[in-house]
């Protein structure tokens, strides 16, 4: 376990303690920083970058974040919106002219980002363990795709549709998906430690090996192809930079209050752009809203807590992977502190 750079308070304390007795049981590995109003209150690594090295993490680690690459998508879409270039009404075959005739060619954006298109995963990410994709190529795929129901009668989560959304992005600013976050988003924001995967053998300096723990036995995380989930789950970051993002958002840095209040919007019949949505009581018996994402890949574990009221802010970013309840317990349980000097 590496030092603490935190400040010296009863949070700091409490979240400190709650974390090592998962991290001394092999339960987490990696990087925790909890902010409040911009200013970080907690900040700690835990474990190691490599195992086999003996080499623990550092706070500026870089983590493969998973599905926390699709708020990044959502917020890149909603920029484009503003700026005229696209619409949510925007379908499939403005940008795919051969899936035309298909019931796919007419989901919008609007129910792409939210959820709500029907679409269902149509493959698995391990049928394709060292494959590049083209547009035409997935184009190719979708042609092959059914729809589970009527798209924006109802929602039902779906990677892939994040991974079309780049694609579109693609098509709309004549450029790479990696190319234009980083020049539109982490350049911006000074996301130094920040890239998106676009080759299945990318070499990234610095980065955490992934771990997985099976039967209270450290292992090598299985080969996971993120350049097939491209803007799903292809990005690379750290805590800091994370944070760096998540307070632009908060802040109002990387879109108008209206086109938050859209990405935000949620129904019987959609969810939020590429995050969701939860209440957390408190002890005033009111509900305070939390914008969460948690993110998953092959040896790796992530969330993001926003909450907007105290603009208080929880990254997590691991590279051991263990059973998804353990994580989001932990997750909660960080949260209960975080809201108890709420």
């Amino acid at each position: 376990m590496n030092g603490t750079l935190s400040t010296t308070n009863a949070l700091a304390t409490a979240c400190d303690s709650l974390v090592k007795g998962y991290y001394e049981k092999d339960l987490f590995w990696g990087n925790v920083l909890i902010s409040s109003e911009g200013n970080v209150e907690f900040k700690k690594s835990y474990g190691f970058a490599s195992y086999e090295w003996n080499v623990p993490h550092r706070h500026d680690t870089i983590f493969r974040i998973g599905c926390i690459t699709k708020f990044i998508t959502a917020i890149r879409i909603m920029q484009l919106c503003e700026s005229e270039e696209l619409t949510l009404t925007n379908t499939v075959k403005d940008f795919f002219p051969n899936l035309a005739s298909t019931s796919i060619g007419n989901i919008n954006i609007h129910q792409l980002l939210s959820h709500s298109s029907g679409l269902k995963d149509f493959f698995e990410v391990d049928e394709f363990p060292n494959k590049v994709f083209n547009k035409e190529e997935f184009e190719e795929m979708l042609k092959g795709a059914t729809l589970g129901f009527e798209p924006g009668s109802q929602s039902e989560y779906a990677n892939l549709t994040y991974t079309l959304l780049s694609y579109i992005i693609e098509d709309v600013t004549g450029t790479s998906f990696h190319s234009d976050i980083k020049n539109n988003l982490f350049d911006p924001l000074g996301m130094t430690r920040s890239t998106i995967e676009y080759g299945c053998n990318d070499l990234v300096l610095e980065k955490a090996s992934g771990y997985m723990n099976t039967a209270n036995t450290i292992r090598t995380a299985r080969f996971f192809n993120v350049n097939v989930y491209k803007g799903c789950a292809a990005c690379y970051s750290t805590v800091d930079d994370i944070h760096t993002l998540c307070l632009a958002f908060l802040n109002g840095k990387l879109m108008s209050q209206m086109s938050k209040e859209k990405m935000l919007l949620i129904n019987d019949n959609h969810d939020p752009y590429g995050c969701s949505i939860r209440f957390k009581a408190t002890q005033q018996d009111a509900k305070t809203l939390i914008i969460f994402k948690n993110g998953g890949v092959y040896g790796y574990r992530s969330t993001i807590a926003l909450i907007p009221d105290s603009q208080k802010c929880l990254v997590i970013l691991g590279n051991l992977e263990v059973a998804r309840e353990t994580f989001i317990k932990m997750i909660d349980e960080l949260l209960t502190l975080v809201f108890s000097t709420h």
